[in-house]
């Protein structure tokens, strides 16, 4: 399977990655951002057969996803929630989890970007323990120094991957907004 994603991202110069990254230049979390997305494709493109180009790219597109999923959760106020909930939202000994799963509950489509965010991406880490869910990318183990082995090209598509799933999450919030 990672040979079939190499191929298909790296072939003819990147074309298909950049033709992905391309697309989310319309979504309102990621136009911001899509001067460090087209830098990644064109590190990839430029140091695939020098460098480990994922050494690079894999930090740098966990953080922007970081960035996104908070940029996505600024939207919601919350003002429109009982007190008890809110006081329960800002208590500090809660978990990140927890202040989403809550945060979305009512809402489909983003607990499904939670699900991505949370089980994949956020999950629960902790030094010298293994991973809660059986794929084993976790941002806290590589940007915490854990996980040193990050350095490999499924990782990198996983990122790609990931801020694609969310754009198309995101478009569709966007239609069933317009709709209502």
């Amino acid at each position: 399977i990672n040979n079939l994603f190499n191929n298909y991202f790296l072939r003819n110069r990147c074309k298909n990655l950049r033709s992905l990254v391309e697309n989310w230049k319309s979504n309102q979390y990621f136009e911001k951002r899509m001067k460090i997305f087209r830098d990644c494709v064109k590190i990839i493109n430029n140091s695939r057969k020098t460098a480990n180009f994922s050494n690079l790219v894999v930090p740098t597109l966990i953080t922007q996803i970081d960035g996104i999923q908070r940029d996505i959760m600024d939207f919601y106020d919350l003002n429109k929630y009982p007190d008890e909930i809110k006081s329960k939202l800002n208590n500090r000994k809660n978990s990140q989890e927890t202040y989403y799963r809550t945060l979305t509950k009512d809402d489909w489509i983003y607990d499904a970007m939670n699900d991505i965010f949370l089980k994949v991406l956020f999950q629960t880490a902790y030094p010298r323990t293994g991973y809660t869910y059986p794929m084993h990318f976790s941002r806290h183990k590589i940007l915490h120094g854990n996980n040193i082995n990050y350095g490999r090209t499924d990782y990198s598509w996983r990122c790609f991957m990931i801020l694609d799933k969310v754009n198309t999450l995101a478009d569709l919030k966007n239609l069933e907004s317009k709709k209502n």
